[in-house]
């Protein structure tokens, strides 16, 4: 089986409003990928830096339905780690 590992630039991607069709058409055509927690964490670095309330929650509700949707995606152990990291580099700062 050929897996592959999920960057924040694909979903930043696929979220977009209008998303570049090559990236869509690589994201479909990989039956087998995952989601790693550094990523997540990422997002949700990126989503508590964001410049406003409005786009805080919509970073969030984006990164939600996205894990709800494609949770099988997730290794199990790192579905348990994925809450952990939250902000921790917002916190240091």
């Amino acid at each position: 089986m050929k897996a592959y590992l999920l960057d924040n630039n694909v979903l930043s991607e696929l979220w977009k409003q209008s998303p570049d069709s090559r990236v869509e058409a690589w994201f479909a055509s990989k039956p087998d990928w995952f989601l790693p927690v550094p990523v997540i964490a990422e997002i949700q670095e990126g989503a508590e830096t964001a410049g406003s309330a409005t786009r805080r929650a919509h970073i969030n509700a984006k990164l939600d339905e996205f894990l709800r949707v494609h949770n099988a995606l997730m290794l199990p152990w790192m579905q348990k780690l994925g809450g952990h990291g939250d902000g921790l580099r917002t916190r240091q700062k």
